[in-house]
């Protein structure tokens, strides 16, 4: 069960890495006039609902995230949920924030996988960010959110590589777990002062 969480959060990272460039990376090489015929964002939406919503959605099915006879239903819940959120014109700023949550499941998953969090938590927790679908709460899209985008990307990679090291090895420094916690609530902070000001 271990070896199969971390190899589906690994495959999970590497899709969370790539949407973050992809963007950059189509309108540099200009990907919409090489290929006019494709619909870049139709696609980015349907690998991104496949990788954020329905492979969490199956893990917490599956792999005892959630009590056992709530597993169907808090799935069935999330792609309802999340629907809404990518059928939604409205779900980002001017400025790049996302206005409600943004369906990250698969990085919801990979805080209760690494903190051990217990399954009625987990399901409290799944059902408040569902209900946080709906609530016009910003959170800060680490990539593209202008200001502060350069130290935003430092922090980021910080996230990224530490996450890595608890993945990866069970004896990690207490060093490791804080800078990964640290990095975490950064960007909690930006989300509380971007909603706080709006």
């Amino acid at each position: 069960m271990s070896e199969n969480l971390v190899g589906a959060f690994l495959w999970l990272g590497l899709a969370f890495f790539i949407d973050g460039i992809d963007g950059p990376l189509a309108r540099k090489f200009h990907a919409e006039e090489v290929t006019p015929h494709i619909n870049g964002k139709v696609l980015d939406y349907i690998v991104d609902y496949f990788n954020y919503v329905i492979i969490p959605s199956f893990m917490i099915h599956q792999l005892g995230f959630v009590p056992k006879g709530t597993e169907l239903l808090m799935s069935i819940f999330i792609l309802l949920v999340s629907s809404f959120t990518f059928a939604n014109r409205n779900s980002k700023t001017q400025d790049n924030y996302f206005e409600g949550f943004p369906a990250v499941w698969n990085v919801v998953l990979f805080y209760f996988y690494i903190l051990e969090t217990p399954q009625n938590f987990n399901l409290i927790f799944l059902a408040i960010l569902c209900f946080l679908t709906f609530i016009p709460f910003k959170y800060v899209h680490p990539f593209r959110v202008e200001e502060g985008r350069s130290f935003n990307i430092i922090i980021i990679s910080v996230w990224i590589l530490t996450s890595l090291f608890l993945l990866l090895f069970e004896g990690y420094s207490i060093f490791i777990f804080w800078l990964w916690v640290v990095s975490s609530l950064y960007f909690l902070y930006l989300s509380f002062k971007r909603s706080i000001s709006s």
